[in-house]
């Protein structure tokens, strides 16, 4: 694209698959070192920083493997949202054996219960859980069975300041899907205790 006196300008359009938990996206996470002010993970003003996460292997676009599932770490522009705060969301799936999720919870933990579709009609129901992004600033170990999928040295604060305390992204432990089922897709949990719950993937396999 080129505006008079300007030279070419390139523009990149992300454009999620409808149903697909990219389009459920209403939360901005992560954010670049240089940039701290464009995201606003727990609605108290800190986010992921990105550098942090790119420096614990977590990249856009990469892949994150924990208990033989492998999540795929959301790509976004800066300032985009890049997860989804857990509302009753639905979220298209296929195949696999075994379903996890990748987040964590803001504001302390979070937890609700996940509905499973089937193909045939049927539907299951599966508690699900997730701990805090900092573990309450250290004070806590992981809960409902989270495994940490990752860690990141500091976050980012709309100030302009990181903060030295150590931000975790969990993957939820497998739950086993119907044997001999098509799974068909997954509704988020609709009514959340505890803080705010955050997906950044979904994942089957």
């Amino acid at each position: 694209m080129t505006f008079a006196g300007l030279g070419t300008v390139t523009l990149q359009v992300l454009v999620a698959s409808p149903g697909s938990l990219r389009a459920q996206f209403d939360n901005v996470g992560i954010s670049p070192d240089n940039a701290m002010s464009t995201a606003n993970f727990d609605n108290v003003g800190f986010s992921y920083s990105a550098n942090a996460l790119f420096a614990a292997g977590v990249k856009p676009g990469g892949q994150i493997t924990v208990d033989g599932l492998t999540h795929t770490w959301p790509t976004t522009n800066t300032g985009e949202p890049d997860n989804v705060i857990a509302n009753g969301q639905t979220v298209e799936v296929n195949g696999g054996t075994r379903l996890a999720l990748l987040g964590s919870a803001a504001n302390g933990t979070a937890s609700g219960t996940l509905t499973i579709a089937y193909a045939d009609g049927s539907t299951e129901q599966a508690p699900v859980g997730f701990s805090d992004w900092t573990l309450g600033g250290g004070s806590q170990t992981p809960a409902f069975g989270n495994r940490v999928a990752a860690a990141s040295a500091y976050r980012n604060s709309t100030s302009g300041t990181s903060q030295g305390i150590t931000t975790y992204v969990f993957a939820t432990q497998p739950i086993q899907l119907a044997t001999g089922k098509q799974v068909r897709s997954v509704t988020l949990p609709t009514a959340v205790t505890g803080g705010s719950f955050h997906v950044f993937a979904v994942t089957t396999g």
